[in-house]
This record gives C-alpha cells, sequence and structure tokens, in this order.
C-alpha cells in the first residue's frame, strides 16, 4: 500500500483496505450478509475519520443490499453451494423477504445528509450514482431508483417519529 499511495497509509487507509479485502472473498463466496457487514463498518471507519460523503456512499451501499435483502449462501464441506443447488433448495443470494433497514443506519445517514448540507435531489443522485456499481447487480431484485424510494419512505418515517418525540 505505501507503495502505490507513495507514503505510509493512514491507520484508516489500512483499516478500510482489510475491509475491502474481506467483501471481495464473502462476495466469492456468496456471503451477501457478511459482505454488507464490511461495507458498514467502513462507513463507520470513514465517518471517525470524518470523511461523511464517503461514510454515506459507503452506508448507501448497505442500505441498498438491506433494501435487496442480502443472504450468506451455504457453504457445503469448504465449498460454495453452486446457483443450481441453491436454486433448487430456494436458497437466494438475496431474498426480499429479509429486507429491511435498520435503525442506527437511517438515524446515520439523516445526520450525515443534514451535516453535508445536501438536497433531497442531491441525496437522491448520490444514492443512485453509488449503486449502480454496487455489486451483484445482476442478483439483486430491486434496482437502486427503487430501492431509494423504499429508503426515502423509510427516512421521512424516521424524521416523523423524531418530531412527534419532541
Amino acid at each position: 500500500m505505501k507503495k502505490e499511495l507513495g507514503r505510509d497509509p493512514t491507520l484508516t487507509e489500512l483499516k478500510v483496505d482489510a475491509l475491502n479485502k474481506q467483501m471481495i472473498e464473502f462476495a466469492a463466496k456468496r456471503q451477501w450478509g457478511h459482505y454488507r457487514n464490511c461495507k458498514l463498518n467502513i462507513a463507520l471507519t470513514l465517518e471517525k475519520e470524518g470523511n461523511l460523503k464517503d461514510a454515506l456512499k459507503a452506508i448507501f451501499e448497505v442500505c441498498y443490499l438491506d433494501s435487496n435483502g442480502p443472504n450468506n449462501v451455504m457453504i457445503i464441506d469448504g465449498n460454495v453451494m453452486s446457483y443450481e443447488e441453491s436454486e433448487k433448495r430456494g436458497i437466494k443470494d438475496f431474498d426480499l423477504k429479509m429486507a429491511f433497514f435498520a435503525p442506527a443506519p437511517i438515524s446515520w445517514i439523516r445526520k450525515w445528509i443534514s451535516s453535508l448540507n445536501l438536497t433531497d435531489h442531491d441525496t437522491k443522485a448520490l444514492f443512485i450514482e453509488v449503486n449502480k456499481r454496487t455489486k451483484p447487480f445482476d442478483k439483486m431484485p430491486v434496482n437502486p431508483k427503487e430501492a431509494w424510494e423504499h429508503l426515502k419512505k423509510r427516512i421521512e418515517e424516521d424524521r416523523r417519529v423524531d418530531a412527534a418525540r419532541a
């Protein structure tokens, strides 16, 4: 990494690099829940560093994955179950029955959007742009525009709950 950067990497860069490497391994094994958790840890690492824009991008990818119901496909005898075998067993890489948005990421999104002074239009554009690249796009039942509508609704519900408490 030092050679690539031309300097010593920061602790944050090392942590994000290690998490990205784990994500590659999880993607290869179709362990999308674990992949999602790595991306969540990247978002929190970036937020601690004060890099809110990249933290928001990472949490948007988490929410896109969540909107599609990420699943950890079974590993049998050390091998990832084939697509054919998992289909026979009714196991999908993404299952809408498992889709949900956890409360904590929603509150972080609200806070980070506010801190970055993003408009609704800019926020939507960022979410969609980030998630056009999210893998494995071809296996996901919900596209980025649909996922944004679900997330936007959930963010608005969270705002209403907070307003009612105040």
